[in-house]
């Protein structure tokens, strides 16, 4: 077949070298399970020799659908997103779609902003973990524009939605009851300042665990939960007039921190004092001393939260679901 060097390669040039028709080009295109496998090959091998590319946004057009998801995250420096986003990704590649990243930096304003960008690319839907102090207005901005979301991690309050998260509560009472069964009494609570949902239900567990077994709960340390800020509260708390024997902290990364701090105080983590992270990333089994952490599975959330979210757009009217993916501790030796 002779082809001008300038004229692009269409489906009918496809169909002809296949001698088949342009619907089924079109159909082995799109993965379509309708199209015999001798012919399927067949097509795929001519693609494959004439390297032919499929223009994708033509036939979103056509098809009046993008094919793309709007992924809006908080905070991509935290290598939990990267786990979440692999589980999303996942998910989207089985069933033809691609992600649209948006990283708002927990910037309410910013995100405000940038929300519309994946609207712009007439995104399917969104999977959203909101900004710290996001307006639960958002939610219904979204339904205005029919537009089909997945809360994850965080919840805005006050709203009928989707939502996917990890059982964070219960999560946080395990890590106390391992503390308080290894004889620890003064345990305190390090990484909470953020105004979110994850945050309250932290703190909630902690409550709740404490009280449980009428232990003291005013030593809380509402800091971000980041690794300097987790070293710099276990050394005031160390200075304090009555320090603690054992901290939960709000992630990993604050863990870190703490264990940092309290070995350049001399002390030895795990032997001296008590330490439980939250999250379970890839670095708490590597770390020295390996850090005992809460396990919630980012991955399997990411998953969960991508099928809930073709399940909205395949029934937008169907009633709002919620799931919570359970927790579990795992010891290691801090």
């Amino acid at each position: 077949m002779d082809r001008s060097p300038s004229r692009k390669l269409t489906i009918t040039d496809i169909a002809k070298r296949a001698r088949v028709s342009r619907a089924t080009v079109s159909l082995v295109l799109r993965e379509s399970p309708l199209v015999a496998d001798e012919t399927r090959a067949r097509v795929q091998k001519i693609v494959a020799s004439l390297g032919y590319v499929r223009n994708r946004g033509a036939a979103n057009l056509r098809s009046r659908n993008s094919q793309t998801i709007g992924l809006i995250l908080s905070d991509l420096a935290n290598p939990f997103y990267a786990e979440l986003i692999a589980g999303i990704e996942s998910v989207m590649d089985e069933n033809g779609r691609i992600a649209f990243i948006v990283n708002t930096e927990e910037d309410p304003v910013k995100q405000d902003r940038l929300i519309l960008r994946p609207r712009e690319q007439n995104v399917e839907g969104i999977i959203l973990s909101a900004a710290e102090g996001t307006d639960p207005g958002l939610i219904d901005r979204l339904r205005q524009w029919r537009l089909p979301c997945v809360q994850t991690m965080r919840r805005l309050n006050g709203r009928l939605f989707d939502y996917v998260g990890p059982a964070i509560k219960r999560g946080v009472e395990m890590a106390v009851d391992h503390l308080a069964e290894r004889g620890h009494r003064s345990i305190a609570y390090i990484g909470a300042s953020r105004r979110t949902s994850p945050t309250r239900e932290r703190l909630a567990g902690f409550s709740s665990a404490m009280s449980k077994r009428g232990l003291r709960q005013d030593l809380i340390v509402r800091c971000p939960p980041t690794r300097e800020e987790g070293a710099h509260a276990i050394r005031e708390l160390l200075a304090g007039p009555t320090p603690p024997t054992a901290a939960v902290c709000y992630n990993d990364v604050c863990a870190f921190g703490v264990v940092l701090g309290f070995m350049e105080a001399g002390g030895r983590p795990g032997a001296d004092f008590g330490v439980v992270g939250f999250d379970n990333i890839a670095d708490a089994a590597f770390v020295r001393p390996a850090l005992t952490t809460v396990a919630i599975d980012p991955r399997r959330l990411g998953q969960e939260s991508a099928r809930l979210l073709l399940r909205r757009i395949a029934s937008p009217d169907a009633s709002p679901e919620r799931l919570v993916v359970p927790s579990h501790l795992i010891v290691r030796e801090t």
